[in-house]
């Protein structure tokens, strides 16, 4: 996954176009905070005129319903706009596929119900995903940050609660009846 670089964007929308698929991407930081301990706070917005859940792609148009609504429903700032704290885990009978907060998806297989690390889908995955409890699920980055998944409040959808930078510092991310992003607390 690509990492951002927040300060390019902050206050201040910044556009290019990938020369390739004539993708037109929107960045932008409005809101952001810089901590003194633990992860900075930093609202990322991305707009990627052709986002895989408008595309008319073949391969998206027939994907799983539930899985196309649970990306459609991710979309908290409108058509193609992505949010970076909006990440979650879809459980389907044989997998679980984690949308990550760029809009891309990884699939795992569920390997029956107990505890431990989920196999990816395809060989090339660039984290690692754990099930904790049939409630918890933690996502192993590749520079090892954590990303810890549960339940939301009155909500039967599995989303980020808790991202873990390298030093044990975390943001905590708590949700509304109706599942969407309500706080954030830093590590103060």
């Amino acid at each position: 996954e690509e990492e951002e670089k927040d300060d390019l964007c902050k206050g201040c929308p910044v556009w290019s176009v990938t020369k390739k698929s004539l993708n037109l991407v929107v960045k932008d930081a409005p809101l952001w905070y810089n901590s003194p301990v633990g992860p900075n706070v930093s609202i990322r917005l991305v707009h990627k005129s052709k986002s895989i859940a408008h595309n008319g792609s073949y391969e998206f148009r027939n994907t799983d319903p539930v899985l196309r609504a649970f990306v459609e429903d991710s979309e908290l700032f409108g058509n193609r706009w992505s949010f970076n704290y909006t990440s979650g885990i879809l459980i389907t009978a044989t997998e679980a596929i984690v949308l990550m907060p760029s809009g891309k998806t990884e699939a795992y297989n569920l390997n029956g119900s107990s505890p431990g690390e989920l196999t990816p889908v395809n060989k090339d995955a660039l984290h690692r995903l754990y099930r904790d409890s049939v409630e918890q699920y933690r996502l192993v980055k590749r520079n090892g940050a954590v990303m810890e998944y549960g339940f939301a409040q009155s909500t039967d959808k599995i989303y980020l609660t808790r991202s873990t930078d390298l030093n044990g510092d975390s943001l905590e991310f708590g949700y509304n009846a109706n599942g969407l992003l309500g706080t954030i607390t830093d590590a103060l």
